[in-house]
């Protein structure tokens, strides 16, 4: 499940209302053009949350590989045929 603002609000709170980085969220709840890291179940991107905001800023590597690029694409029902 990927977070909601009530969600990224809480983890604040929790750590003394404090700025929070999340990192890695899992492949299937971003986009198909984030890289894999490694251990293949998470991309490599991450979220600054800010206290009584929720999230204030995100990012991502891309994947720059264009044949993984494309087989991401097609697993999620997106066609890059054209893109040669």
């Amino acid at each position: 499940m990927d977070l909601q603002s009530e969600h990224e609000k809480y983890l604040c709170q929790y750590f003394n209302n404090q700025p929070v980085f999340v990192l890695n969220y899992p492949l299937d709840l971003k986009a198909f053009y984030m890289k894999n890291n490694q251990d293949g179940e998470t991309v490599a991107c991450f979220d600054l949350l800010f206290p009584e905001i929720g999230e204030l800023i995100g990012g991502s590597v891309r994947e720059d590989n264009h044949q993984i690029l494309q087989q991401k694409a097609k697993k999620t029902g997106l066609c890059l045929n054209n893109l040669s």
